[in-house]
């Protein structure tokens, strides 16, 4: 029974956090719409270039640690269930 039970709240607590992930997944959406309507105003390549790869660079960072964070959540909670 207590296990059942530890598997609905494991359930639960990762639910939540896949609901936070998803939202910063929406933020990266919403930073490469930004950028998209910035690099159609007409800009320089180069200025551009600079913007694509700052953006990619802090894309990537972000999902590197939400990935990570992830990682540790479950690791824990594997831990606990122990």
């Amino acid at each position: 029974m207590a296990m059942a039970n530890n598997k609905k709240q494991c359930f639960v607590y990762l639910t939540k956090h896949l609901q936070s992930l998803n939202e910063d997944f929406h933020m990266i959406i919403n930073d490469y719409d930004q950028f998209r309507d910035e690099i159609n105003q007409k800009q320089p390549v180069s200025s551009s270039m600079k913007q694509i790869d700052q953006w990619e660079k802090k894309s990537i960072e972000l999902i590197q640690q939400t990935a990570q964070q992830y990682r540790n959540i479950l690791i824990e909670k594997e831990r606990e269930e122990e």
